[in-house]
Order: C-alpha cells, then structure tokens, then sequence
C-alpha cells in the first residue's frame, strides 16, 4: 500500500462550482489502493494531506457542492476547469457532493466556533468525506470552512 499521484493512468482532481462557474483546486488528491473488505474489488482512498491544499470559507446559509473528478494523468488542472466551464466533458468519470444550506445548519448547530466535525457521505460506490469547521471570516461575517477532503471509491 504505497502512495501515488495517479492509479491506473488517471489523477483525481477536486472541483466546485462557484458564482456559477467551475473551479478546480491545483492540487490532486493523493492515493492509496487497497483490498475491499469482500477482496474482490479494489478501494481506491485519495485524500488532501493538508487543509492548505483545500480551507474553503462559506458564508453561513450557503451550500456545499463539491464534486472529485477522474481524469487521464496528462489532463492539467486548468483545462478541466476551461472545460467544465465550456460545457465540455473531458473526465472520465465524476462523483458530486451536495449539501444545502439545512443541512449544513443541522451539523453545525451545537457545535462551537473552530470546532471540526468529520462528514461523511455515503452512495453506492463510495464514500466522500471533509471537515466541517463553523467559524467566522476576517471582517466577523459567520460561516463555516470545509477543509481536507478524502474519498473512497470501490474500483
């Protein structure tokens, strides 16, 4: 079980859309293959090892909708992102996230300020998960940042 940038000839890359267009974070995810529990199928686990490479700040009542992308090893972050933005379907497969704005509030309802909470989505084929931290922006505006986000997808 070693580390990697790219499996099988594919990178996994992050996006979200923002003000109605794309943006796709510069860094892919690392990783890790291992047995399913059943061995008979792969698990592929990617993860951002540092929330520098992802600490994004919502204002409160706004909704998350990440998405992690597969995408051949020679597709730039960029030309994901140009496509994306043109309509234009260069990846090779893609798993969303979407919570809205209740959601969110229900997670961080009791919790406290620079508290993390771990989210976990579950669907059919895999698991998608970040860090969910209700805190505030430089000028007090109240919110919550999503960092470190991770996957787990059945191959």
């Amino acid at each position: 079980m070693t580390n990697h940038l790219t499996y099988k000839g594919n990178k996994y890359l992050l996006g979200l859309i923002e003000n109605g267009n794309w943006w796709i974070a510069n860094r892919r995810f690392i990783l890790t293959e291992s047995p399913s529990n059943d061995n008979n199928s792969i698990n592929l686990y990617g993860q951002f090892i540092s929330s520098n490479w992802f600490n994004k700040f919502y204002s409160k009542n706004s909704d998350i909708n990440l998405h992690i992308f597969c995408v051949s090893e020679n597709i730039l972050c960029k030309q994901l992102q140009q496509s994306l933005n043109d309509n234009e379907i260069i990846y090779k497969k893609s798993w969303s996230v979407y919570l809205n704005k209740d959601k969110i509030n229900d997670h961080l309802l009791d919790g406290k300020y620079n508290e993390s909470q771990i989210i976990e989505i579950n669907k059919e084929d895999s698991k998608i998960f970040f860090k969910l931290r209700k805190s505030k922006d430089f000028d007090g505006t109240e919110g919550f940042n999503v960092t470190i986000p991770e996957f787990l997808i059945l191959i």
